[in-house]
This record gives C-alpha cells, sequence and structure tokens, in this order.
C-alpha cells in the first residue's frame, strides 16, 4: 500500500502527463475532475471517483423516473376525477336550470290564479252588492 506522500507523487506524475496531452484531448477529457478527487481523496481519506458519481446519478435518476411515473399515474386520477366532477357539476346545472325555468312557470301561474281570485271576489262583491239593492 503506497503512502499519501507517494500517492501526492504520483498524483503530480499524472497531472503533468495530462497538462502534456492537454485539456482537449482524450485523456484530459476522460480524467477532467479526476485530479480533483484524486487530491481530496488523499486529504480526507475519502473515497471520490467520478464512476461513483456517476453510478449515484444514475440512481437518483431512476428514483427521479419511478417518482415521476408515479406523479403522472396520479395526474393520470386527478384528470379523471375532474372530468367527472366537471360532468356532475354540468348535469346539477342542467337540473338548476331546469328547476329555475320550472318556479317561474309556477310563479306566473300562482300569479294568474291570484288575479283570478282577485278579479272573481270582485265580480263576487259586485254580485252581492247588486243583489241588496
Amino acid at each position: 500500500m503506497m503512502t499519501k506522500q507517494q500517492e501526492r507523487e504520483a498524483l503530480e506524475r499524472i497531472r503533468n502527463i495530462l497538462a502534456d496531452a492537454g485539456a482537449d484531448s482524450y485523456i484530459g477529457t476522460a480524467f477532467a475532475g479526476c485530479v480533483e478527487d484524486a487530491e481530496s481523496n488523499i486529504e480526507n481519506d475519502w473515497a471520490l471517483s467520478m464512476a461513483g458519481r456517476w453510478q449515484n446519478a444514475e440512481q437518483k435518476l431512476e428514483a427521479v423516473k419511478s417518482e415521476a411515473d408515479g406523479l403522472r399515474a396520479e395526474l393520470d386520477r386527478c384528470n379523471a376525477r375532474i372530468a367527472e366532477l366537471t360532468e356532475a357539476a354540468q348535469t346539477l346545472n342542467s337540473w338548476r336550470s331546469d328547476e329555475h325555468t320550472a318556479l317561474e312557470r309556477a310563479q306566473s301561474r300562482a300569479d294568474a290564479a291570484e288575479a283570478e281570485i282577485i278579479r272573481l271576489k270582485a265580480k263576487l262583491y259586485d254580485f252581492m252588492t247588486a243583489a241588496k239593492d
């Protein structure tokens, strides 16, 4: 097993190789961020790696996809419920409109009946007063 100092020296050699290759080289591109992870690993006794980050990101992505699928299913259920409630509201509005129309007709008939009663009372009064004379 290498000491931390030996790892620092090895990392410095790797850093020089990458610098010689250039940041735009295939090697430089593949190792982007790896040198920094290696430095952190050496100094902090960590075990960071780009592969580990990638795997962690893949796991998080799968979890998010699964959650998104669940949310889509819930959204579909909610949309179906909204459609049901919308249909029920339309039915209730139709009933309310029908009841309002029926109420208006009933009120009109009641008004006509009341007018007829008043007319008949007046006629009865006229007959009663004419009979006394």
